[in-house]
């Protein structure tokens, strides 16, 4: 992936992404909307469209902000901080963030979570499940960086360790989210958005441990 392209794909994303929040702030419903939702799935958390625009925006501008400042940062950490793992970094940045913007712009203009709570817990587990797709398709070519990865201790200090453990972080979000994606329309709720959250953990944890565990193999590995 190059830089140039995924630079054009960029403008466009954040220059969609602020057009949504506008149209959110403009014709969203007045509320109350779901802002936040406990660990239960349960929504705890509300406000208007003003607040969920608000929200959009600062999405943008973080995505805009990592997305500027990534290549600078990831100097030094990878043989060409302008190759494709930096150009993968800052796809996958995008694609979290086109996510989550998609998900306020339903909240703000589509559902209101009065008399509707599975429903938006069902949106919710959707795109969570739909955040697993996408990062799992980019995540395995994302070289180091300071954002975006299977960030341990041992991943930072060998490159093999990195590669390995971002790469089985990237099946298995992939696969699992595909699963989820698929089983949204009909797990029970908030049980479905528990167990998308479980399994994020889960398979979060199985990369870390095998960060440590390439790390602890590698005769290129630092230790300090």
């Amino acid at each position: 992936m190059k830089l140039q392209f995924i630079d054009r794909v960029a403008i466009a994303v954040l220059l969609g992404q602020l057009m949504l929040g506008a149209y959110v702030y403009a014709f969203g419903e007045l509320g109350p909307l779901p802002m936040h939702f406990g660990l239960d799935g349960q929504v705890d958390g509300w406000g208007d469209r003003t607040k969920v625009a608000t929200l959009m925006l600062a999405i943008t501008a973080g995505d805009a902000l990592i997305y500027a400042l990534l290549p600078a940062l990831a100097r030094g950490r990878t043989a060409s901080a302008e190759g494709s793992g930096v150009a993968y970094a800052r796809a996958t940045i995008l694609a979290v963030g086109v996510a989550l913007t998609l998900l306020m712009t339903a909240i703000g203009v589509g559902l209101r979570a009065v008399g509707a709570p599975a429903e938006v817990e069902r949106l919710v587990m959707g795109f969570m499940a739909l955040i697993m797709v996408a990062v799992g398709a980019l995540i395995g070519k994302v070289g180091p960086n300071p954002f975006v990865g299977v960030r341990t201790f041992w991943a930072l200090r060998s490159r093999l360790a990195w590669d390995r453990s971002n790469r089985l972080l990237g099946r298995l979000w992939f696969w699992f989210g595909l699963a989820a994606l698929f089983a949204t329309p009909l797990a029970p709720q908030p049980a479905g958005d528990i167990g998308v959250l479980v399994g994020m953990m889960v398979t979060t944890t199985a990369a870390i441990v095998e960060s440590w565990r390439v790390w602890r193999g590698d005769p290129d590995r630092a230790t300090g």
